[in-house]
């Protein structure tokens, strides 16, 4: 039994190794096959040869381009040699000195018929050798007058930038002393701001990746001209190898160096009284973008919206821009204007709700009653534009300050009352002139003005500003 045990163990073994090896050849076989099939398909290759990516800079492009151009017309001038493409054309077998009167004369139908195409072409355009032609071949063309021989019209002066400012309202600061302002409103201003800083970060910040240089170069700029002309409020500390600027209004330090406290551009905002808004021109369209901002105040639109976009849509602005003071490099000086809103404040909100005011409407909280003179506030906006020396953007700034309508005196309510009747009709629409006209203008004139909801009935109600108040 033990031998008959041991001899079907060696039959299943043996029956085992030859199934393996029978599938060991057949695999064999079936990768050989592959092969083959692959050196017959790539032709002697295994695998198709592998993409060569070159990279090559542009003039190294042209350069090649300009070569392989070059080798191709010598090519062709080789093989052309000096052969000559002829066309045949039907010849007379013998001239005669006979005149010909007209081809009717011919009684040969085929000389009639070369008589005819010599006729046709003769009267085709000829150009001489160059193939450009010099007009002696075309009489009938009259020649151009040669440019050395006029004179040139001396242009008139350009009024461009005066009639710009005329138009606009700017005026050139001839240098930047009075390019930020710190005033008696700085303390409360500065609570504002950092509260909105605090709750609404996000809509007040936002910088692109493309402005971070510029953001740094415009600390420095703020923190430079805030410590030379304001001593007194501002000055440079140093402690070992960190620099920082400590503002004596508020007892805050903000470091100057990295690792900063905050990023540039809200060190900017927290230590001046302006919002700063940076500009860049893009290299293909021509356009300016709004690279960055730091926006606390806005007055009816939202950051997020306008952030990396043009700002081709805003009024007034891309007009500005395209002055030639800013295609100069001259940022020694800036330029300055001044503008105004007309707000609404029945409820005595605070200052940083009064002018965080991100949507038109909001200008105008509350039923028409509370369009009293004593609601309305003019809020009053200073924007500057000057250009940044390293980075060539542009910082358009804004300083926004409030002042009650009935504080004014009387000559600020008389320009008031100008001012706003001079309002090109877009600009009134936009700011909302219809709606509040009759109390600012009556108030500043002293006019009869709108009492409650029920003195309106229709818009024809509504003295408009050019209109006779009596």
């Amino acid at each position: 039994m033990p031998h008959s045990k041991e001899l079907n163990l060696a039959t299943k073994l043996g029956h085992v190794m030859h199934i393996a090896l029978a599938v060991f050849i057949g695999v064999f076989f079936i990768w050989i096959g592959i092969v083959l099939v692959r050196l017959w398909f790539y032709r002697g290759a295994l695998a198709p040869v592998p993409e060569k990516y070159e990279i090559r800079p542009q003039y190294l492009k042209e350069r090649y381009r300009q070569s392989q151009i070059a080798a191709a017309e010598a090519e062709a001038l080789q093989t052309r040699g000096n052969r000559m493409t002829t066309f045949p054309n039907p010849g007379l077998d013998h001239f005669t000195g006979e005149l010909l009167a007209s081809q009717e004369a011919v009684a040969d139908m085929e000389t009639k018929a070369y008589l005819r195409e010599e006729a046709r072409i003769s009267r085709l355009p000829a150009f001489v050798q160059d193939d450009c032609g010099d007009s002696s071949e075309f009489p009938a063309v009259p020649v151009a007058t040669p440019l050395s021989s006029i004179t040139p019209r001396r242009p008139l002066p350009s009024r461009e930038d005066k009639i710009s400012y005329l138009n606009l309202g700017l005026k050139k600061l001839p240098d930047l002393r009075d390019w930020l302002r710190v005033d008696y409103e700085y303390a409360a201003l500065y609570n504002a701001r950092s509260y909105l800083l605090a709750v609404k970060r996000e809509e007040c910040i936002q910088v692109t990746p493309n402005a971070e240089e510029a953001c740094v170069e415009l600390m420095e700029e703020v923190v430079g001209f805030l410590v030379k002309t304001y001593p007194q409020f501002f000055e440079i500390v140093c402690r070992g190898r960190q620099r920082s600027v400590r503002n004596k209004i508020t007892k805050q330090n903000f470091a100057l160096q990295r690792p900063f406290d905050y990023h540039p551009l809200e060190v900017c905002a927290r230590l001046a009284m302006e919002d700063f808004n940076i500009l860049m021109k893009g290299e293909f369209t021509g356009q300016h973008y709004l690279q960055a901002s730091a926006t606390i105040f806005p007055a009816g639109w939202y950051l997020r919206k306008r952030i990396g976009k043009s700002i081709s849509d805003l009024q007034d602005l891309p007009k500005i821009l395209d002055l030639s003071y800013f295609t100069a490099p001259d940022e020694k000086t800036c330029m300055e204007q001044n503008t105004f809103l007309i707000q609404i404040n029945p409820d005595g909100r605070s200052l940083a709700s009064l002018l965080f005011v991100q949507e038109g409407k909001d200008f105008f909280p509350g039923r028409l009653s509370n369009l009293k003179p004593s609601n309305v506030v003019v809020r009053r906006e200073r924007q500057t534009f000057r250009r940044l020396p390293k980075t060539g953007a542009i910082v358009f700034s804004v300083k926004t300050s409030t002042e009650s309508l009935v504080d004014l005196d009387m000559r600020e309510k008389k320009k008031l009352s100008n001012d706003i009747r001079n309002w090109p009709t877009e600009m009134a629409i936009y700011k909302g002139r219809p709606l509040w006209q009759r109390v600012v203008i009556g108030f500043c004139e002293g006019k009869p003005i709108i009492k409650d909801d029920y003195s309106v009935v229709d818009p024809g109600e509504f003295t408009r500003a050019g209109d006779d108040l009596d």
